[in-house]
């Protein structure tokens, strides 16, 4: 996952060549413990990378490829972000939280069959493609895992 922290240009300023110049800081999902692991999320990281990089996100607008987490919007509001864009919808709690407040807004755009083309161009370009696959089976087998887990939780406690 990756997330994109801007300043708001004013509308005089945006232009295609001014573009890249309000972005603040940019991150992605990283291991901590463990290599391929998004034991970090890139919110998290592109946080900590403003603060030790004495970088004010105040008024900021943060993009991200997938929704927040509730611990990664809680640190993107208390850090002075004002607006949040991703692909995808909220979970209820944080939307609950958006309707009391005007502080920090929130906005979907879907995603398009066009722009996830381009993300694969960018990968295949990369020459990573095996670590992203490798990525891929391992957060497979881990959510296999943690399925069998539940499941024999719920065998030792008899439920259905």
């Amino acid at each position: 996952m990756g997330c994109l922290i801007t300043s708001a240009p004013s509308p005089s300023e945006c232009t295609r060549e001014s573009y890249f110049d309000n972005v603040r800081v940019c991150g992605v999902n990283t291991g901590f413990f463990h290599r391929f692991q998004s034991e970090v999320h890139a919110e998290m990281n592109c946080v900590c990378a403003a603060v030790e990089g004495g970088v004010s996100l105040k008024g900021c607008t943060t993009y991200i490829s997938m929704p927040p987490c509730k611990n990664c919007f809680m640190h993107l509001k208390l850090s002075g972000v004002r607006r949040i864009v991703s692909r995808n919808r909220l979970c209820s709690t944080i939307s609950s939280y958006l309707s009391t407040t005007d502080s920090i807004t929130y906005e979907d755009i879907p995603d398009t069959e066009e722009s996830k083309e381009r993300r694969l161009k960018v990968v295949k370009e990369s020459g990573r493609e095996g670590d992203v696959e490798e990525m891929r089976r391992k957060r497979k087998r881990r959510k296999e895992i943690e399925r069998e887990r539940k499941e024999r939780g719920k065998k030792e406690r008899g439920v259905k």
